[in-house]
């Protein structure tokens, strides 16, 4: 990571970084991701296939079992869903999820919007 004047501010020793979403950004060790604050600091240690930016506080990542899941920024899962999919972060308060092949949207506390159906 780089600043506006193109001074290194965190080393580059990650496989891959995203962009900060929150104060957290989404790392690659190895073949797993985490996420670090601004100062660099792992916030997150990584354990996800994959891993989304962070909206409302939450962000949406593929566990070790292989569901999806919404993590708060401790990294603690943010609510008892799971998902075979998560179609990206939340937007206007909503996110597009996939269950047992249907699509339904929740809101930013869990609870469904629309329930999964094709």
């Amino acid at each position: 990571y780089v600043d506006a004047e193109g001074t290194e501010v965190i080393p580059a020793v990650y496989a891959s970084a995203t962009p900060f979403s929150e104060g957290l950004a989404a790392v690659r060790r190895r073949a797993l991701l985490g996420y670090i604050d601004a100062d660099g600091d792992l916030r997150i240690e990584p354990r996800f296939e994959y891993a989304l930016p962070f909206s409302g506080g939450v962000a949406g990542v593929r566990l070790e079992d292989g569901d999806w899941a919404f993590i708060d920024t401790s990294g603690k899962v943010a609510f008892d869903l799971r998902f075979d999919w998560i179609y990206g972060s939340f937007r206007d308060g909503l996110a597009e999820v996939l269950v047992d092949g249907e699509v339904g949207w929740i809101d930013r506390s869990g609870d469904w919007v629309w329930e999964p159906s094709k």
